[in-house]
């Protein structure tokens, strides 16, 4: 029970950062005037993947063992989420992007969860 506490916490946490993060760079696109299509999927999954360390990040310091498969399974979730939202609301299809975008995340939220494990000081939120 406590591992799907701290699972969510993590994700709404994500879901937090990644709002903001999108938020701050919107307020700088239209400060901007314009921004070339191709660094935008590259701004979206710096976000995305930024999201997932933190949260890989979070459980690994709150559950302080496994921290990469509660990092892989932090960026699991948000990568499904992300990929049913773009598949069921935009009908976007699915491309070889996207997975480079879902390893992306994977790879971030375990390196999350490694970093989170191996802190020496206690973390106090």
């Amino acid at each position: 029970m406590k591992r799907l506490k701290v699972l969510a916490a993590a994700f709404g946490l994500m879901l937090i950062i990644s709002f903001l993060l999108f938020a701050v760079v919107s307020f700088v696109i239209t400060k901007s005037g314009s921004l070339p299509d191709q660094t935008l999927t590259l701004i979206t999954a710096l976000i995305g993947s930024a999201a997932c360390f933190v949260g890989g990040l979070f459980v690994s310091l709150c559950m302080k063992e496994k921290g990469i498969l509660y990092g892989l399974a932090c960026a699991v979730i948000y990568a499904g989420v992300i990929c049913l939202v773009s598949v069921i609301l935009y009908c976007n299809p699915f491309t070889a992007a996207g997975i480079v975008r879902i390893l992306a995340f994977i790879i971030s939220g375990s390196i999350g969860g490694i970093l989170g494990v191996n802190r020496k000081k206690k973390v106090r939120f």
